[in-house]
This record gives C-alpha cells, structure tokens and sequence, in this order.
C-alpha cells in the first residue's frame, strides 16, 4: 500500500473525532479521540504531518509556502498556540508578514477558515510590520478582548503605523457602540481612548485625523463639532479626513458641503468627497456625481462608478447601464460590479448563478 504524506488541519481532525466519519455507507470511526484518528490513517498508509513538523518545515525561509498548507493554523486550541509562539519568533520577519498575508486572503476565500488566534497573537510581536498586518487581518473581528487590546496599543506603541492602523480598526467597535451593541462601560472607554488620542500634544497628526474617522460613527452633537473643527483645519489631510468622517457620519447636514469638494483641485479631496456620496446613500447627489464620470483621474472615475451603485435607484441605474457601454475596461468592470450591488439591495433573495 503506497504511503501518502499530507497535512490535515488540526480544526478539521476534531471534526472527525467528534463526528462519525463515513467511507461510503459504512461508519468506519465514530466518536473516538484525535490521537485514534491519527494512527487510523498511518495504518491506513496515510501518514499525517503534526503541527510541530509543519512549524518547523516553515523555517526553512528559501522554500516556498503552498498557501493552502496554511489551514493547519485555522481554529488552533489554546495548546496549539503555545506550540506556534515557541516558533513564531524564529521566522524572520518577512516570512512573518508573508504567512499572515496569505492567512488572511485565505480566510476572505473561506468563511471555514479561522486565523484569528494567530492574528492575535502576533499583536504581541516585536516587528511593527507584523503587528499592523495582523490588525489590519483582524479587521472583521468584533471580540471585546480584542478591543482591549486595540486600546493598548493604540496608547503604548511606539510605532505610528500601527496606531494608525489601530485607530481605522477602531472604528468597526463604534460601529457596534453606536448600534448598542456594546456595553456602555466599553463604548465610554473607547470614545475616551480615541479623544485622548485626538486631544495629545504629542501624538502625531497621521494618527490623531484617523481616530477621527474612527468616532465618525457616533452621531451626536459633540462629534459632529469635532467633524466640523476638522473640516476647517490648515492641513489639507485633515480635511480630507473630515469628508470621509461625513460620510460614515451619516449626517443629510454634510451633503452641501460633499458635493461642494466634488469641484476640489485635489483629486485626493475629490475622492474622498465621492466615497461619502456613496456612504450617505442620497439620490439627490446624482446629478452632481455624473459630471465625475469624466474626472481626469481614474480613481474618482471608479470611485464615483462606486458609489452610484452604493446609492441606488432607477436613476443610478440608468447611468451605470450607460457606463457598460464605454472603452474602458476598468470602467466597465466597475460598473458592471456596481449594478450587482444595487440589484442585491433591491432584491437580497435573488441570486445569479454563473456557470
């Protein structure tokens, strides 16, 4: 009987010792431990590759990492992340940043897949590199431990691309606080947390405008003052901010003042004024956003395409038809993608399926 060597991920394993496991119609296995499941397929010339000997395969830095292998990390037990720390510090740190990288596209691909153990425990590294990629991975978890540690990091480290980055990972928990979906104790702190951030003398200024957008969610009297101190400020990034701020805010109050950056010299405030449009979800702009759809810069063009579909409506519609029919590939795809949308929201039953 020939031998096979492959890695099962540990996650799917406890599946199979906690399930029955068919071959056919016969139930070969049923309800028996891991380490029976284990020696069940080396007698069956199937020799499984442990988490340890996948570890250490990994060190050797000069050999490529097949993507897939990486479902070995998914849904990892509090042993089993005992066992990657004692080995995690030995990568470098790009091979670090690498295997985050592709963990994090592979979980996007698989909604089975589940990095987040890792993720956090790469919150802890030495490398900034590694720790902004594991926040930016971590991007859809709502755990409250991890907002603990958001705010951790955001008051203590000591690089600023990761308090950047923690501040736009911020934002998903005002989301929730705003919804009353966290506790008040933690919505206090966490609103407390980015106005210190805002209000520090010695906190740079990259850092402090995205703990703005961060609080943009909340839709009191208060941040809107702060939205509006923003708008008005010297530096030009900060503005930029405050547009975008506007349009998580969510406020009809701030379409006037969209619409007016539709006209900005810089395609950066532009952008940022077409995304809001988008988020606000107002038909009225309409008009006004298909003027933009011959911007010189692509990405205002593609952006506007965005938010057209973001929008909505008879109107909306019409003009993305029209878009189908243009030169551009980018465009067209562009449109393409945004009339998906608009026919989701329209009919969220509905699905296409494509052959």
């Amino acid at each position: 009987m020939p031998t096979v060597s492959f890695s099962l991920p540990s996650h799917r394993l406890r599946k199979l010792a906690e399930n029955e496991i068919f071959f056919g119609q016969e139930t070969i296995l049923a309800g028996v431990s891991f380490e029976l499941i284990r020696l069940f397929f080396i007698w069956m010339g199937i020799f499984l590759v442990t988490l340890k000997q996948f570890l250490e395969k990994l060190l050797d830095e000069d050999q490529a990492v097949e993507p897939s292998s990486l479902s070995q990390l998914s849904g990892l037990s509090p042993s089993d992340i005992g066992l990657v720390s004692t080995i995690w510090e030995k990568y470098g740190t790009n091979r670090r940043v690498d295997l985050l990288t592709s963990m994090v596209g592979m979980a996007e691909e698989d909604v089975e897949l589940n990095f987040t153990t890792v993720l956090k425990l790469a919150l802890r590294d030495d490398a900034s590199d590694v720790r902004r990629t594991a926040i930016l991975g971590l991007w859809e978890c709502e755990e409250r431990s991890l907002l603990s540690i958001l705010i951790d990091l955001i008051q203590k480290d000591p690089s600023e691309e990761v308090r950047v980055a923690v501040a736009l990972g911020l934002r998903k928990f005002v989301d929730l606080a705003e919804s009353n979906k966290l506790l008040p104790n933690d919505s206090n702190r966490l609103r407390e947390c980015l106005m210190n951030v805002i209000n520090s003398p010695t906190e740079s200024l990259n850092v402090q405008r995205r703990a703005i957008e961060a609080l943009s969610p909340f839709s009191d009297g208060f941040i809107k003052e702060l939205i509006q101190w923003a708008y008005q400020h010297e530096n030009p990034e900060m503005r930029e901010s405050a547009v975008y701020a506007m349009g998580y805010n969510a406020d009809p109050d701030w379409i006037p003042i969209i619409t007016r950056e539709f006209s900005n010299s810089n395609p950066a405030m532009r952008y940022e004024a077409v995304c809001a449009s988008g988020r606000m979800g107002q038909e009225i702009v309409i008009p006004q956003l298909v003027a933009l759809l011959k911007d010189d810069d692509l990405q205002v063009r593609l952006s506007t395409i965005t938010a057209l579909g973001s929008i909505g409506g008879p109107s909306a519609k019409r003009v993305l038809d029209n878009c189908l029919n243009l030169e551009d590939e980018s465009v067209v795809d562009a449109a393409q993608a945004a009339l998906e949308v608009t026919e989701a929201y329209e009919d969220p039953l509905s699905f296409e399926y494509k052959v």
